[in-house]
């Protein structure tokens, strides 16, 4: 299979990514008093449980890895430059928005909070009820950070990196499960899985690009035997209580979705649809516009009863879609082409 039908599989699961996040998001909205209810009520179980960003946020990170280790074919400051290039500005045109809805969303942040949010790239509302998939950004950040590192020793090409990394990593989950009870372990336990699957995405591209037979058999047990491991994490970081996000099968069938989509876009080809390119496409405008026009007509539709939910939910996702268009236009394929221009 040639590299372009391949790039427009991965374009249409990114998008595929993108429109379960964004359908997750609109879902809170509808019910967003869901975690009220009581702990075995459909809305809650649905909404929370079963939540599609178990699915969408992994496929990202899949991807990240399986294609950004391949970006340092050249100086690492060309990554750099690149990458800066690519991710702040776009950031930074949402930030600028966020301060002038700032006053409507009823969240108060002083000079060190807003400060904070433009030098770290995190979203200057974090009281808003959406605020909980920009983790991965700060965590995709981290896994840059890794890659540069492990480029300056030499080692992004290395067949063996992407496995002891995953070693270390499933190391580093084990402890955690084992004292979890110490802290709140949930979220740390998410931000190491997600770079195990980061890493995951890694070790498939070398498996895609090995050309012998007796390698690439063992690396595809190792693949299928850290796609077990990560269902077994799912059972035992996650509590089997009935709560908000504590269903651990809502978390492994999210895990392994994404997974089986991913080695699918990998080794074969998955359907493609304009719709889900153009998800893919703005998916980056999108991570950070949605969720603030999202939040911001959440603060606005508090007290109104579902069914007046609808009409004020389709107008914030055009507005988001609208901005998210405008800043790829503008934004982002400019700057893509003047670095076509600019770096060697």
């Amino acid at each position: 299979m040639s590299d372009a039908p391949r790039a427009a599989s991965f374009d249409s699961l990114r998008g595929f990514a993108a429109l379960l996040i964004g359908i997750q998001l609109c879902a809170e909205i509808l019910v967003f008093h869901a975690a009220d209810y009581d702990v075995t009520s459909w809305p809650r179980v649905l909404v929370y449980d079963f939540s599609l960003t178990n699915a969408g946020i992994p496929i990202f990170f899949l991807i990240s890895g399986y294609f950004i280790p391949a970006s340092f074919l050249g100086p690492i400051r060309v990554f750099v430059v690149g990458r800066f290039f690519r991710l702040y500005p776009v950031f930074l045109a949402a930030g600028l928005l966020a301060l002038v809805l700032l006053p409507f969303e009823n969240t108060a942040i002083g000079a060190y909070g807003i400060l904070r949010s433009f030098v770290l790239m995190d979203p200057i509302a974090p009281a808003t009820p959406f605020a909980h998939i920009h983790w991965m950004l700060m965590v995709l950040l981290g896994f840059y950070a890794i890659c540069i590192t492990v480029a300056l020793l030499g080692q992004v090409h290395s067949r063996l990196y992407p496995t002891v990394a995953i070693a270390l990593l499933l190391t580093a989950l084990g402890g955690m499960i084992i004292v979890g009870h110490l802290y709140h372990r949930h979220f740390p336990i998410a931000v190491v899985l997600a770079l195990m699957l980061a890493h995951l995405g890694w070790l498939t591209a070398q498996l895609r690009a090995e050309p012998d037979p007796a390698t690439s058999a063992r690396q595809l047990w190792l693949l299928l035997l850290l796609t077990g491991a990560i269902m077994l994490i799912c059972r035992f970081a996650w509590s089997t209580a009935w709560g908000a996000g504590e269903l651990w099968i809502g978390k492994a069938a999210g895990y392994a979705l994404a997974i089986a989509l991913f080695v699918a876009c990998a080794f074969g080809r998955l359907p493609t649809a304009r719709v889900l390119t153009l998800f893919g496409a703005l998916s980056y405008p999108l991570f950070f516009f949605l969720p603030l026009i999202l939040s911001f007509a959440a603060s606005q539709m508090m007290e109104l009863p579902y069914q007046r939910r609808v009409l004020p939910l389709l107008a914030a996702v055009a507005a988001a879609f609208l901005l998210a268009a405008l800043a790829r236009r503008f934004i982002e394929l400019p700057l893509a082409h003047w670095r076509r221009g600019r770096v060697p």
